[in-house]
């Protein structure tokens, strides 16, 4: 009795063509391997040009001269950090954001909106007042009787 779905399926093909199946099977396993080779290349790539992406960008929005030295790397989480003047910017996935925190209690940090431009520092700088969870003014239970 053969099972054509199970593991251990019984076959009445000769040997060759059982033997040419399994060395079909093994040929995506490349393929892959170099896919993910590539992928890894890439990754280390961008990892390493993140340190010259955040100071040039940093450099452009703040107009101050800021080095590629002066950029702290973590290849684990995959971004770059630098503080100019006690503004801390970060970047990751190519994109630059400030980190604020919390306007009432100061222990969250939470990322602006990428940075594109002078403009948008200064919104993230000014008119953005980010707030934690537990600082988030209540709303009244009654608010719709108002």
């Amino acid at each position: 009795m053969s099972y054509p779905n199970s593991a251990i399926a019984h076959s009445t093909k000769p040997a060759a063509a059982v033997a040419r199946r399994g060395i079909a099977a093994q040929l995506p396993i490349h393929w892959q391997a170099r896919a993910i080779s590539s992928y890894l290349h890439a990754q280390r790539q961008a990892l390493t040009a993140l340190p010259e992406l955040l100071a040039t960008r940093v450099s452009t929005l703040t107009g101050r001269s800021v080095g590629s030295e002066d950029v702290f790397v973590d290849m684990d989480a995959e971004l770059a950090t630098i503080v100019v003047d006690g503004v801390v910017f970060r970047a990751r996935n190519q994109q630059v954001v400030a980190l604020r925190s919390c306007i009432e209690c100061g222990i969250e940090r939470f990322e602006s909106a990428p940075l594109f431009s002078r403009a948008d520092l200064g919104y993230a700088l000014s008119a953005w007042q980010p707030l934690c969870h537990n600082c988030q003014p209540k709303e009244p239970l009654n608010w719709l009787e108002s």
